[in-house]
């Protein structure tokens, strides 16, 4: 994940009418800022972000209490996991009938370590306001508790080239070479990738974030760890990637990465997941996380004259239909009213009794 501390005030979209924040217990997510200025209201990360557990959370905790004092919201949203960020909004929900929007990523259905969060996340965020999910399939997951959801990719914006010196000399990788952000968390076929640049020896492999000895270890030596870099030099890498590679093996992962390559306008590699497959379609490569499926995506992926063509063209149809949930969401703030086809759903915080 790459990014900074604190927060960030919404610049791009349109002002929002409701005092409302964004509330994302790291140090900086793309999807939360983009969607907060999309919204226009506040961005707040969480700058004690870095330190060990529990101490993290209790520091978490109290810095959210202090931010909802002072700034009195009526509408929350809310990063999950982890639920300890929506319990501490849900104390102040109770007391003051704000409402909550809890943004799920999908480690709240998939991620071994949360799942006996999930029941409290559904019936919390069903009391007092909606989820935000990034496909169809999750949204009738949530539905399906009798919790009200809103369907909302991540924010695609037209993203520019780059050709600005690096902050870190040292990240600069060598053309051509494909760009992999990576987490090193249980979803993402790490052994898998590293074969992959193994076969693809002309290639640089740049693989981002912090990975765990072994893998450094057992990395091929046209594989670059750039480690966590700034927001400036991600970018710079974004944009200048000859393609980006963005693979999970959970089903229901939309991949942060491979949003940003459409943004972009970047080659992307992804999985054949079903979620993944019905949203890029024919403008990425789509294979099995596999290291033989995985080089030889990326091997056509370098050599594919239109690639750059189809994802802007991509990028072009999904920014208009963006623009239909952010307005479903943007009703929801100013009536509590969640719009489906031509019925309405009224979800109101509720007071303490």
């Amino acid at each position: 994940m790459q990014g900074h501390n604190g927060d960030h005030q919404a610049l791009d979209g349109e002002n929002s009418v409701v005092p409302a924040v964004f509330i994302s217990w790291v140090r900086f997510h793309g999807r939360s800022d983009g969607l907060a200025r999309a919204l226009g209201i506040r961005a707040w990360f969480a700058p004690g972000a870095t330190l060990p557990h529990p101490k993290r959370y209790l520091s978490e905790w109290r810095q959210t209490a202090a931010l909802l004092s002072a700034e009195r919201p009526e509408v929350l949203f809310v990063m999950q996991p982890p639920i300890f960020a929506l319990w501490s909004v849900w104390r102040y929900a109770r007391r003051t009938g704000a409402r909550i929007a809890g943004d799920l990523h999908t480690g709240i259905f998939d991620d071994p370590r949360w799942p006996w969060a999930r029941r409290h996340t559904f019936r919390l965020l069903r009391k007092y306001g909606l989820a935000i999910v990034t496909n169809d399939a999750l949204k009738a997951v949530v539905e399906s508790h009798g919790c009200p959801a809103i369907s909302l990719h991540d924010l695609i914006e037209v993203r520019e080239l780059d050709l600005s010196p690096f902050d870190d000399a040292s990240v600069e990788p060598k053309a051509p070479f494909v760009l992999v952000p990576l987490a090193y968390d249980y979803d993402e076929p790490v052994r898998e990738l590293l074969a992959a640049a193994a076969s693809t020896a002309d290639v640089c492999w740049v693989l981002t974030g912090n990975p765990p000895r072994k893998v450094r270890r057992g990395a091929p030596t046209n594989v670059l760890f750039p480690g966590y870099v700034t927001n400036d030099d991600y970018a710079r890498l974004m944009s200048r990637a000859n393609a980006i590679l963005a693979v999970t093996k959970n089903e229901y992962t939309m991949q942060r990465a491979a949003y940003e390559a459409l943004s972009f306008g970047r080659p992307l590699v992804t999985s054949n997941t079903q979620v993944l497959t019905d949203y890029y379609e024919s403008a990425a490569e789509i294979v099995a996380p596999r290291s033989a499926a995985i080089a030889a995506g990326v091997v056509r992926a370098l050599s594919d004259e239109t690639a750059v063509e189809r994802m802007m063209a991509l990028r072009t149809q999904k920014i208009g239909e963006q623009k239909t949930a952010l307005n479903a969401l943007r009703e929801w703030m100013r009536t509590g009213e969640v719009v489906v086809g031509s019925c309405s759903l009224t979800v109101e915080g509720s007071e303490a009794s």
